[in-house]
């Protein structure tokens, strides 16, 4: 995964792009066999989860002039089949789904953890909504759940406690009056 930047032809604008290059490491050597290209960036490696022949990736793409402006989303790729002649012919991985964009105007993905068909995405501005996605069906990611909370989580971790299933926020709390930072948030 590279992020770089994008000429948009229509619009006359650059934009920051993430570049996918998927690679066969069933050899003696790794072999390139697919590729993708997405508007935006990830914010880390938690960002971009590969389940079920299908790469899922959040990115989130910023503009700054002439006016602040922001795009969240949650791509869903799918991988071409592997072989020799079977990737040679076909290596691009196919968007089979993606959602719009992901929490208010103008804030920014600060958290993202995948856990077997569902994603987690923190997103920030003033307040902390945590957002939960279905991911079952490749073709149609959808926004299960939303919760608001003030402050920001940076890290995601997923426990389990007595069977369930549950997911820890860590990050800063955020006086949203002020919009202080003022402490340690979990």
């Amino acid at each position: 995964v590279t992020v770089g930047y994008e000429f948009d032809q229509t619009s006359g604008e650059w934009g920051s792009a993430t570049f996918i290059q998927g690679f066969d490491i069933s050899g003696a050597a790794p072999r390139p066999f697919s590729y993708a290209e997405l508007s935006g960036a990830p914010l880390n490696q938690y960002s971009v989860d590969l389940y079920k022949n299908h790469l899922r990736v959040v990115t989130t793409e910023s503009q700054w002039w002439p006016e602040r402006k922001t795009l969240n989303k949650l791509w869903v790729l799918k991988l071409p089949e592997r072989g020799p002649l079977i990737a040679a012919s076909n290596p691009k991985m196919e968007l089979t789904g993606e959602t719009g964009h992901l929490g208010k105007p103008n804030e920014e993905v600060f958290a993202v953890r995948f856990m077997r068909d569902k994603a987690y995405i923190v997103t920030f501005e003033q307040t902390d909504p945590f957002y939960v996605l279905n991911v079952t069906d490749p073709t149609n990611p959808i926004v299960i759940g939303e919760l608001q909370i003030p402050g920001f989580s940076s890290y995601l971790h997923p426990i389990k406690i007595d069977g369930v299933d549950m997911m820890i926020g860590v990050g800063r709390h955020v006086d949203p009056a002020s919009g202080r930072n003022d402490g340690a948030k979990i």
